[in-house]
């Protein structure tokens, strides 16, 4: 599989980039899909697919040791492996605890934003609106990208940055 990831990728230097961040988070994002899927076959395919939407947006991403990387692998991932629950109709309020809780397990920033009240306000964004805000603000990815990144409308990516942007003014 790795092979036809590296295809969507033109520069030498990147392949080889993007080999380590493949080592690195492929079993965090399998952890991650299998957490919200409950099933091994359709968390490889959340994982494929996470990669493959990685691979054609690669460009934008510097350092994979970052923490801003990991949580945007994780983003991803989440993201595919919700779409895929939905197909399947499986998708349930326990999924939604489910998926809150591993949000919570891998950001790694969480505690520490704690006594911050500007992280608390975006804590409490939904997760779709947080998502849009941190690819939009930290990757600066367009709309569209973001759109095709979390498998949403380009409408709604930016119906969803301006709620987020309208609650963390309020409490300014």
């Amino acid at each position: 599989m790795l092979t036809l990831y590296l295809a969507l990728i033109d520069e030498p230097e990147d392949k080889s980039k993007f080999i380590s961040l493949y080592e690195k988070y492929h079993r965090l994002m399998h952890y991650t899909a299998k957490a919200i899927l409950k099933d091994d076959g359709l968390a490889e395919d959340a994982v494929q697919e996470a990669f493959i939407r990685i691979a054609k947006n690669f460009h934008k991403i510097n350092d994979i040791d970052t923490a801003s990387t990991k949580k945007f692998v994780v983003i991803i991932t989440k993201n595919v492996a919700l779409t895929i629950l939905k197909k399947e109709d499986r998708f349930t309020a326990e999924d939604i605890a489910d998926y809150e809780n591993i949000l919570h397990k891998n950001d790694t920033t969480v505690g520490e934003a704690e006594n911050n009240e500007l992280a608390q306000r975006i804590l409490k964004l939904s997760e779709v609106q947080r998502n849009v805000m941190y690819l939009y603000a930290i990757y600066g990815y367009s709309y569209r990208e973001i759109a095709n990144l979390l498998g949403i409308k380009e409408g709604a990516a930016r119906k969803n940055m301006q709620r987020a942007r309208e609650v963390l003014k309020d409490g300014l």
